[in-house]
């Protein structure tokens, strides 16, 4: 048996492993990128939502391009960057280079600005006299047992001048946005505090007035809403945090939350630089 017969199982697998890690961070990228965008106020944060959407997109496709072809594709952010440093007199070698580096930034830099932020948001949450926390019930956690509540469920309370204001979506399969009586008890949730400033709590503060007084029962939906996890949701964007676009379920947006984030910059960057070692260099 030859050795080119040999190598060529192996290499099937990688390019399968390679294009396998493209379309997954590719994935996570892009609904970093989609969290970014929800957030309801332009900025920075939707800029970089928008450049995290098309990367990661790019990287999905290319992906499907590695599979389709056999061969480890790269994305056209790649391409660009070395077309436009080959343009500039870099050598083949250099060009790819240089457009794994752009490849691998885009990928990495604009998710981990934003990561950055929130993560010192948390650290320095309990300092703060405004903030949003996130309250996680898993779904075996008394009182909200298997037969009563099989998802988990999410409340959202924000904190203001010392005194914090609790709602949550209850009922089902109809039920209604409601003011918690009494904060949710440390021993059934977890509980997930972030600051945030004045103006973002205030206008979380707002979202949560607005669900309550929309009133009338409504009929709960898995994934699209109403239910206990939207309404977290519109909060925390109120609020200009930033969650993945998969965090949709109870235990989903607790796990977003807490590693959302990071989780995408870390599989999006994985793509990226897999995809740009496995590639054969320019001479």
């Amino acid at each position: 048996m030859t050795d080119a017969s040999l190598a060529a199982p192996r290499n099937r697998v990688l390019t399968t492993t390679i294009g396998g890690l493209q379309v997954v961070g590719g994935f996570f990228e892009a609904s970093l990128g989609a969290g970014m965008m929800a957030i309801p106020s332009f900025g920075l944060t939707q800029v970089i939502g928008v450049v995290l959407v098309a990367h990661g997109s790019d990287t999905f496709a290319a992906g499907f391009r590695t599979w389709g072809s056999g061969e480890v594709q790269p994305t056209l952010t790649q391409q660009a960057g070395a077309a436009a440093a080959g343009a500039l007199g870099a050598s083949p070698r250099t060009a790819q280079l240089v457009g794994d580096g752009v490849d691998l930034g885009v990928a990495f830099v604009p998710g981990a600005v934003i990561g950055g932020l929130q993560r010192v948001a948390t650290w320095g949450a309990r300092a703060s006299s405004t903030r949003v926390t996130l309250a996680y019930a898993r779904a075996n956690t008394p009182p909200f047992g298997p037969l009563r509540n099989p998802v988990g469920h999410n409340a959202i309370g924000v904190q203001q001048g010392g005194t914090t204001v609790w709602v949550e979506f209850v009922g089902k399969p109809t039920g209604g946005v409601e003011m918690m009586l009494r904060p949710p008890s440390t021993r059934a949730h977890v509980l997930t505090d972030i600051a945030v400033t004045a103006d973002r709590a205030n206008r979380a503060a707002l979202a949560q007035q607005r669900l309550v007084r929309a009133g009338g029962e409504q009929t709960w939906r898995a994934l699209l809403g109403p239910n206990c996890t939207t309404t977290a949701l519109e909060v925390l964007r109120e609020a200009g945090i930033v969650v993945p676009i998969w965090s949709r379920a109870p235990v989903l947006l607790n796990l977003g939350l807490h590693g959302g984030v990071e989780t995408s910059i870390v599989l999006g960057t994985v793509a990226a630089g897999a995809s740009g070692l496995a590639r054969p260099s320019e001479r």
